[in-house]
């Protein structure tokens, strides 16, 4: 599994605190272990690609855990600085589908009979 120095050397990536990175990769990591027993999954970079998927994912993860946390938001106001957020219903269907999303960006996912 990617580790947080991959993420930040290799990835790039700049979203996720040190402190987060074992549970988000985790998830990550837990999602694509399902999709790799559900699909034949074949990635573009056969080095690291794998861990690419796991640090996009993992990002994906924290994105929709805060949509989640907050809802969306749904108006702002910038006189007395006012923020509404909307209830960010679907959680579970919105998580696979970004999910297999992001997965695609890194592997053919294929799903044979």
């Amino acid at each position: 599994m990617a580790d947080y120095n991959f993420y930040v050397e290799n990835y790039h990536g700049n979203s996720i605190a040190e402190e987060d990175w074992e549970r988000l990769s985790a998830r990550a990591e837990e999602r694509i272990v399902r999709y790799e027993n559900i699909y034949s999954v074949t990635y573009f970079d056969l080095a690291n690609g794998r861990n690419m998927a796991i640090c996009a994912l993992a990002e994906t993860v924290q994105a929709l855990d805060t949509i989640q946390g907050n809802g969306a938001v749904a108006s702002v106001s910038v006189g007395s600085v006012s923020t509404t957020y909307a209830n960010a219903g679907g959680s579970g269907a919105s998580l696979d589908r970004s999910a297999l999303a992001t997965l695609r960006t890194y592997a053919d996912i294929y799903r044979g009979n």
